[in-house]
């Protein structure tokens, strides 16, 4: 994929990743000048194979971080997380209350009686 693909912050976190390889979201984002964390943006460059995320024990934090780095060529994207059932489910509630509604809207209303 080429950078004229990504998006213009996707290719400006490669672009920094390339000179500054092992940073974590939350440095990165902070080098661009961002309050927040750029992990979803990481996660989906991830899941095209861009860049890897590697879990390593920050002692100051007391638990693991990701550093990023740019992914070597013929990096295989890892595979999908399962999809949610319970996530599933609420979506095709929300999908059939939106259909019931929006037939609601289009049928037109019949009333029985006299005619005025």
């Amino acid at each position: 994929m080429t950078a004229a693909a990504l998006g213009s912050r996707q290719a400006a976190i490669l672009a920094h990743l390339g000179e500054h390889p092992g940073l974590t979201a939350t440095e990165l984002a902070k080098a661009a000048g961002l309050r927040a964390s750029l992990y979803k943006q990481l996660g989906r460059l991830e899941q095209l194979a861009l860049v890897v995320g590697v879990p390593v024990w920050h002692p100051g934090q007391g638990r693991q971080v990701t550093h990023w780095h740019i992914a070597p060529p013929g990096t295989v994207p890892p595979p999908a997380p399962p999809p949610d059932p319970v996530k599933a489910e609420q979506v095709r509630e929300r999908d059939r209350r939106t259909q019931r509604a929006r037939r609601a809207r289009a049928s037109p209303t019949w009333r029985w009686g006299p005619r005025r």
